[in-house]
């Protein structure tokens, strides 16, 4: 007798919850290949990794158990929601050892039309926002960002990751008093990238409030098709850093004080003159300098922007 669907067990729900609840992973049976080949290194947590259910025939047995030991020390660890879990119903449940780290290994019966799983259960972790991650078939895909930033993760992993479609990438610009480069280069930006989903803002380290920009800093992106009239100056909060995706700043010190409110955001933050390394020259700040000092300073930031604007796209 076929048996019933986890759906329909009240009992293996309850389960499924408090797996859920758990630092675990999801793992079919037949993409273990794929998750040997694409992690590479330890996945920074907290991350979530998910895999799509297949349908898988016969018993893991042994062969089970060494991918498990294979792929999952106690250093690397991942975690699922419930609204991902697909499981055989009703599992016998075996405990197996790897590493140090005491985990369940779901053992089924063959089963024609079963859809089943491996999942793993860990010691439960100091509840913090994920960053899910879901397994494409040619890349990752960044589902809901978290504590976990992009590109700390893709820093791990060695390769990009896409974004999904109802994401924004975010990207903070930030300069001395945002009146002038960082304006500019917020209105060249997002012509660059326009109808991309890139949410670009900027502020000033030592800015005051709600100052206009520079007219030259205005009239130097209106002759690309932008506006920046709307912008007003802004100061610098660790609720910015916190919020970007990517921060690009106009002089090293910039960096440096950045990294001094927020040490978390080093891998974030870049400087412009040198995208994607770290060490680049200042690009220099033209307030009270006549309008072709603006432009010679913005055609230099557009081109660095470029540059950019390519980068962010391969993640769209």
């Amino acid at each position: 007798m076929k048996r019933e669907r986890w759906r329909d067990n009240p009992r293996l729900i309850k389960k499924i919850r408090e797996v859920a609840q758990s630092s675990a992973v999801l793992l079919p049976y037949r993409q273990t290949n794929i998750l040997i080949s694409r992690v590479k290194e330890k996945l920074p947590l907290p991350c979530r990794l998910f895999f799509s259910s297949e349908k898988v025939r016969g018993k893991v047995g042994k062969k089970g158990e060494k991918i498990l030991n294979e792929i999952f020390p106690a250093s690397l660890l991942f975690h699922l929601d419930n609204e991902y879990l697909t499981l055989a119903s009703d599992p016998m449940i075996k405990k197996i050892f790897a590493s140090e780290e005491e985990i369940f290994f779901s053992e089924w019966q063959e089963e024609k039309d079963w859809e089943a799983s491996l999942w793993i259960e860990g010691e439960r972790k100091k509840v913090r926002p994920f960053t899910i991650l879901k397994m494409g078939n040619d890349s990752l895909l960044l589902e809901k960002k978290g504590e976990v930033g992009i590109l700390e993760v893709e820093k791990a992993l060695g390769e990009k990751v896409k974004l999904s479609p109802e994401l924004f990438f975010s990207v903070l610009i930030v300069c001395t008093g945002n009146t002038c480069r960082s304006p500019m280069a917020k209105g060249i930006l997002e012509k660059l990238l326009s109808g991309r989903n890139v949410f670009v803002y900027s502020a000033g380290v030592s800015s005051s409030k709600n100052l206009p920009p520079s007219d030259y800093a205005q009239r130097f992106v209106a002759r690309l098709g932008g506006d920046i009239s709307r912008h007003r100056s802004q100061p610098l909060t660790p609720e910015m850093i916190e919020d970007a995706d990517l921060i690009l700043v106009m002089e090293k010190w910039h960096l440096l004080k950045i990294k001094e409110i927020k040490p978390e955001a080093e891998n974030k933050v870049f400087m412009l003159s040198s995208y994607p390394e770290k060490e680049g020259k200042d690009i220099s700040d033209p307030i009270g300098l006549p309008y072709e000092s603006f432009f010679e300073i913005g055609h230099e930031i557009e081109r660095y922007l470029e540059k950019v604007a390519q980068d962010i796209k391969e993640r769209l």
